[in-house]
C-alpha cells in the first residue's frame, strides 16, 4: 500500500519496485482512479506481468489522454 500511495502523490518511486510487486498491485494501480501519471500506465502497458495488467493501464492511459466532459 505505500507504494500505491507514493505513487499517487506523486512522490519519487522505482520502475524495479511497481513491476516487482505483487500481482495484485499491478492489477489495483491499473485501475484505481487516484493515481494519474502516465507514467505508471506506462509502464505498466508495456511491462506488466499479465495480460489483464497491461490492457488495464492501457485503458487507462486512453482515460487520461481524454479531455474532461
Amino acid at each position: 500500500m505505500d507504494l500505491l500511495r507514493t505513487i499517487a502523490l506523486d512522490e519519487p518511486w522505482t520502475a524495479e519496485a511497481l513491476t516487482a510487486a505483487s500481482d495484485w498491485f499491478p492489477r489495483t494501480a491499473a485501475t484505481t482512479q487516484i493515481i494519474t501519471l502516465s507514467d505508471a500506465f506506462t509502464l505498466l502497458a508495456e511491462q506488466g506481468r499479465t495480460h489483464r495488467v497491461r490492457n488495464a493501464a492501457s485503458r487507462r492511459m486512453e482515460q487520461l489522454d481524454q479531455p474532461p466532459n
